[in-house]
């Protein structure tokens, strides 16, 4: 088990489960649970790809149901960034049909389901190649739209915005990274001992921040709540 993975997983569904007892189970929690899947199966992802195998023949198929679950997430936690932005919310549902679809006919079409490795996109060639961008497409949508979100605040809650800058610019790192190490050359940039842990890094720090702003959007809801009830009594 990959400890970092690991903890990005508890991290998110800490906030989750906070929210849902709060009572805020709107698009933004469930994409923090389906994230939070999404983590613990990337964490686990050795064992899980060698059970998935035994099962049904295919190799690094758990990956690819990790990354369609993190593409799932970003369409949810989407539905917070494009409204805070102003952005018409019907691109997240294109960016994620596109996305999705387009791994999944990669990973059945060519030998990236006969190949067994620790992450889809580093595979040398074309088709990995094309896989990082199609999964760079279900992901830094998101990011970006949280940073104009930002940008466009009137009211400035210097926490909230910290939190939501953070999340937006640090998690844009993570497709742009994957998808600069692959292009242009037809193995890798980078070595994979530098790529791997830092990736794992900027999830952690990214998706702390949405956990963080999750569970302070939830408790402030909450605290208004109380004091409407505790005003009419």
């Amino acid at each position: 088990m990959d400890p970092v993975g690991a903890a990005v997983a508890i991290v998110l569904a800490a906030s989750a489960l906070y929210r849902t007892l709060a009572g805020r189970r709107e698009a933004l929690t469930a994409g923090l649970w389906t994230a939070a899947v999404g983590m613990a199966v990337s964490a686990l992802v050795v064992p899980l790809d060698a059970a998935l195998k035994s099962l049904t023949g295919l190799d690094s198929l758990s990956q690819l149901l990790c990354y369609s679950a993190m593409v799932i997430s970003s369409y949810l936690i989407a539905r917070m960034t494009y409204h805070v932005a102003d952005i018409d919310s019907r691109w997240p549902l294109v960016f994620t049909v596109t996305s999705i679809t387009g791994m999944i006919a990669l990973y059945s079409a060519t030998d990236l389901r006969h190949i067994q490795t620790l992450a889809i996109e580093t595979v040398p060639g074309a088709a990995s190649a094309w896989f990082a961008i199609f999964y760079a497409i279900g992901l830094l949508p998101t990011h970006i739209s949280a940073i104009i979100g930002v940008l466009k605040m009137t009211h400035k809650d210097n926490v909230m915005v910290w939190l939501l800058a953070t999340y937006g610019a640090v998690g844009a790192l993570n497709p742009i990274l994957i998808v600069a190490d692959h292009i242009g050359t037809y193995t890798l940039r980078w070595p994979l001992s530098v790529t791997y842990p830092l990736v794992w890094i900027i999830l952690f720090i990214s998706f702390g921040a949405l956990a963080v702003a999750g569970v302070i959007g939830a408790h402030r809801s909450k605290q208004e709540h109380t004091e409407l009830a505790s005003g009419t009594t």
